[in-house]
């Protein structure tokens, strides 16, 4: 066979397991792991001899890619996954222990707490695994207990991958990212990092990150919750972060987030914020938005705040809110924040008109007050009419989730002449509320003919069974 054909067979791997197989029977057994899925350990049978490595280094050198994705857990091919005994790498660590047993490994993914794996207990032979070449490295938990043994192998990284551009850290324990953050002072090719279990910002660690020319997406970073320890952190140095074009971080309040957002002068093209304190005071950062370079660069918006409560006036928010319409470019916009409920059709208009590019919209509001007795802060403001233009002017838009108070409207309006989106299947409105379920039904069949599902967050009994009923209907069109 070519040497491409067996490049193109070897060069992603999900364990190491189809490796060991091409060494010498004798040296290897298998024993099956019970298990919904096709699983199996292997182990050694005898001592290793520099013979059994000829086939080894043969194919060794040909993957390019190793571990386990998400859909290899959720959707298991028919073949068994083997997984290497701990001993087995602890036998590889003996024999070679200068020596990495993958040269041109370019990503590197370890999982831990899946079934069958012992990733765990490999812990202390794991850096048999590594190579310089490595560009791209995934750190996977499934567990949220803390993993004090991950954590103390962290700071090997820079070591063992000098010239990593790719990190991404999931799951685990949220508390202990110290490890994390000091591993990435020793890294100076990074490109994307990736934390979803967050890191916590220092002054140091924000100095390292804006002097990197070659770092483009910075997620997910905490921002200290003291406004001393705050004001250490931001760097303001002219030039920093030229080339970072995706920014996710989480932060105490939106004047914190304003401030940190000066600091990131270039030309973003997706922000997500979340808070972690309760903090109303949305329109100020608006207007620290609306004065950004990332105004007319921006594609991707997320603006999460599930603590705060609704403003005595929110009439400052939504003017500030018409910063968005000034991004032309805007592709996904999500903000769950209490005053959405304010926004009506007027609102979906202007955005529609401005970014005709959505594709995705996702505004709400997770305080449904149940017990609320004012019709004017409970009932949403956008109608079944503001879809209409909605869809009309941004035709490529594929997902739906806004407040809606929902009440039958003149066919004639989306009927002459016809108006109708094939891409939603699923709807999601939150808060809720409506008015003739069945007329609203057929209002949204007709907007959406391909709709499969539709969700409502009502707090009212009445409204509550309302859109149980259009559920049943949009559900009984699709058998």
């Amino acid at each position: 066979m070519t040497d491409p054909a067996l490049d193109a067979l070897w060069k992603e791997q999900k364990t190491l397991g189809p490796l060991v197989q091409v060494m010498p029977s004798d040296l290897w057994k298998m024993e099956e792991i019970p298990s919904f899925r096709k699983l199996a350990l292997l182990t050694f049978t005898r001592p290793l001899c520099e013979t059994d490595w000829i086939r080894f280094d043969f194919y060794a050198s040909r993957i390019r890619v190793l571990g386990e994705r998400v859909d290899d857990v959720l959707f298991p091919d028919p073949f068994p996954m083997i997984f290497l005994h701990e001993s087995v790498l602890a036998a590889f660590s003996a024999f070679r222990p200068a020596r990495q047993i993958l040269p041109r490994l370019h990503t590197l993914t370890l999982t831990f707490g899946n079934e069958g794996s012992r990733m765990q207990e490999s812990i202390p032979h794991l850096e048999i695994l590594f190579a310089p070449s490595i560009k791209r490295l995934n750190i996977s938990q499934y567990t949220v207990e803390a993993n004090p043994e991950l954590m103390q192998f962290f700071p090997s990284f820079s070591s063992l991958c000098p010239r990593l551009e790719y990190l991404h850290v999931d799951g685990g324990d949220r508390s202990d990212t110290t490890a994390i953050g000091q591993t990435i002072l020793k890294m100076d090719h990074l490109r994307i990092i990736n934390v979803a279990s967050t890191i916590e910002m220092t002054h140091d660690l924000m100095l390292h990150l804006s002097a990197l020319s070659t770092l483009q997406s910075l997620a997910t970073i905490v921002i200290p919750s003291d406004d001393l320890t705050f004001r250490g952190v931001i760097p303001l140095i002219p030039g920093n972060f030229q080339n970072l074009r995706r920014l996710f971080f989480h932060t105490p309040t939106w004047s914190q987030a304003g401030s940190l957002l000066e600091s990131f002068q270039c030309p973003l093209q997706k922000l997500s914020i979340e808070l972690t304190r309760g903090d109303a005071r949305l329109a100020p950062f608006l207007k620290t938005l609306a004065r950004h370079p990332c105004i007319t660069t921006l594609t991707h918006v997320r603006l999460i705040d599930r603590i705060s409560t609704i403003d005595a006036d929110p009439a400052e928010i939504l003017r500030g809110l018409q910063v968005l319409s000034a991004m032309r470019g805007l592709e996904v916009l999500l903000i769950i924040h209490p005053c959405v409920r304010f926004l009506d059709d007027t609102w979906l208009l202007n955005i529609s008109l401005a970014c005709k590019g959505l594709q995705r919209l996702a505004i709400g509001d997770d305080h449904v007050d149940e017990q609320a007795e004012d019709a004017r802060v409970q009932q949403p403001h956008m109608t079944l009419k503001g879809l209409v233009p909605l869809i009309t002017n941004c035709p490529d838009i594929e997902q739906i989730s806004i407040p809606i108070h929902a009440a039958p409207i003149d066919p004639a309006i989306f009927l002459h002449p016809p108006v109708c989106n094939t891409l939603v299947t699923y709807l999601l409105f939150k808060p809720a509320t409506i008015i003739h379920p069945q007329k609203v039904f057929r209002s949204l069949i007709t907007l959406f003919p391909r709709l499969e599902t539709v969700i409502a967050h009502a707090s009212s009994e009445e409204d509550q069974r309302g859109w149980a009923e259009v559920g049943k209907l949009v559900r009984s069109t699709n058998y």
